[in-house]
């Protein structure tokens, strides 16, 4: 009834989600306060519909009226006055039927480019609660001489060695997880989630319907 009507998977899960400017109370970045909805766009991740702060993965075209699509965020320090500060609404009220004993707002952390899936450091933010979170940057670089050595021995890729990924504008180990998730319930099932990017315009997103399937693929699906 609902596709008769004119509305996709993304448009009801949207539609259910709490918009971003009612989460977002108030946003301070390097110190000064900010409107939220400068910093922060409505994007997908494995928990659903969410709100991205410096996310640069490949977005899906959401329909979010009145949102604007802000670019990259830099610190150029240190410390709480150099980082995101963010007070949220909780929203307590409006808890019916959640999935978890609990009332709070999960946060995730991971690199820019890369889709927010399984295995991300979390936190979780609760009512009345102060949750800080330190955050360090790691680089690792492999030189042009281990290029000689076989991909089954040295156990990664160069960015210029693997085809085209769907989930990110780069190549990484996470994305290499997360696209191999997507491609189990393709073969296996014929859809994808909503929570995930679309392969293309003729991937079919997963509906009731194809829940006994996903229910069967589950297991690998997760240990894939």
């Amino acid at each position: 009834m609902l596709f008769k009507a004119g509305f996709t998977i993304d448009d009801l899960m949207i539609q259910l989600a709490p918009p971003c400017k009612t989460i977002l109370v108030k946003c301070i970045w390097l110190d000064n306060d900010r409107e939220c909805s400068e910093l922060f766009q409505t994007s997908k991740s494995v928990m659903g519909i969410c709100c991205s702060f410096n996310y640069n993965g490949v977005k899906d075209k959401l329909r979010i009226q009145g949102e604007q699509q802000g670019g990259m965020h830099y610190a150029y320090g240190a410390g709480q006055h150099a980082g995101l500060t963010v007070i949220l609404n909780t929203q307590q009220l409006e808890y019916f039927a959640p999935v978890r004993p609990m009332y709070g707002i999960w946060a995730m952390f991971h690199d820019p480019e890369d889709y927010p899936d399984m295995g991300l450091q979390t936190a979780l933010v609760e009512p009345r609660q102060l949750v800080t979170v330190m955050l360090e940057a790691q680089v690792v670089e492999s030189l042009d001489d281990v290029r000689w050595i076989s991909v089954e021995n040295r156990q990664c890729w160069f960015d210029d060695e693997v085809a085209v990924v769907h989930s990110s504008p780069d190549y990484s180990y996470h994305t290499c997880i997360t696209e191999c998730r997507m491609k189990v319930l393709q073969e296996k099932c014929g859809c994808i989630p909503f929570f995930y990017p679309l392969f293309d315009e003729s991937s079919h997103v997963c509906t009731l319907l194809d829940t006994d399937c996903l229910k069967r693929y589950r297991r690998k699906y997760l240990l894939s």
